[in-house]
């Protein structure tokens, strides 16, 4: 079930971040007083190489991020199959988008 919106997820996590990130680190390194003076002590020499880095950093944490958001999507997912399994009387604690989806599921298989 989460096989084709995990993934969906993912790589767009994996593509929107660093992109937003570099964008935006350009555009701060361009047009910040204190990143664009060459008096400064704080001038960015290489805006491009600045916003490289952040897309690196966006990317790193947006991998740790989006690998925690799939292992709790799964988990709900493995939980309210087993309670189902187990129960076989209805669940009231589960989101009910998720119920949807299961109930979906079930019916195609049957």
């Amino acid at each position: 079930i989460l096989s084709t919106s995990s993934w969906f997820f993912m790589a767009v996590g994996y593509v929107a971040v660093p992109c937003t990130s570099f964008g935006f680190a350009l555009v701060v390194a361009v047009n910040t007083a204190p990143l664009n003076d060459p008096e400064s002590p704080y001038f960015v020499h290489d805006p491009g190489m600045f916003a490289a880095l952040a897309a690196a950093i966006g990317l790193v944490t947006s991998a740790a991020l989006l690998h925690v958001l799939d292992a709790a999507a799964e988990t709900l997912l493995y939980c309210l199959v087993r309670d189902f399994q187990a129960c076989r009387m209805p669940i009231t604690h589960a989101p009910r988008d998720l119920l949807d989806v299961y109930a979906e599921v079930r019916e195609e298989e049957e």
